[in-house]
């Protein structure tokens, strides 16, 4: 086949498109491992230690892992679709900081109005937040486990397609 019409193929594209996606997903998983690493060296400094054995850390990693790559995956889509920093941050902000502070990694669940009780317990956030804490402490029940799974998995999913899309969408 003549190489004029290799770049017609569908598979190659898509590897093509992957390229300099995979790039910046690599990038950005050096970054989580590297501030996981230093948050927990700082943490173990105040006193943190893992309780729950080495399947449980390995689950903690993982699980710190995906969540990482799909808010990467999330924010590179979104990136590549505005295609200006200064407007996709901006963008990106508001989202964040309702996640963030609308979960149970800063204030109990408890503290929230009760109006609000059903989303801060059930968002992503809150979900991964709830078994890192039980993974840490060597009490994580097998739905919760479950769950943050699921979120990080659908999330892989469907910003990674999306990543994907608007990736080849820019070329």
């Amino acid at each position: 086949m003549p190489a004029a019409n290799l770049g017609k193929l569908p598979s190659v594209q898509v590897a093509v498109a992957m390229v300099p996606l995979a790039a910046r997903m690599l990038y950005c998983l050096i970054r989580a491992v590297i501030a996981l690493v230093a948050g927990t060296a700082v943490a173990w400094l105040f006193g943190f230690r893992m309780a729950g054995g080495l399947g449980y850390d390995a689950l903690f990693v993982l699980i710190v892992l995906a969540f990482a790559m799909a808010v990467c995956l999330g924010a590179d889509a979104l990136g590549s679709r505005i295609g200006s920093v200064e407007s996709s941050s901006q963008l990106l902000l508001l989202p964040q900081l309702v996640l963030v502070l609308l979960s149970t990694g800063i204030a109990p669940a408890e503290s929230f109005p009760g109006w609000l009780d059903p989303f801060v317990r059930y968002q992503p956030v809150s979900q991964v937040t709830e078994t890192l804490r039980g993974l840490a402490g060597g009490h994580v029940t097998g739905l919760g486990l479950a769950v943050t799974m699921t979120w990080c998995l659908t999330l892989l999913a469907v910003f990674g397609f999306l990543a994907l899309r608007m990736q080849r969408r820019t070329r």
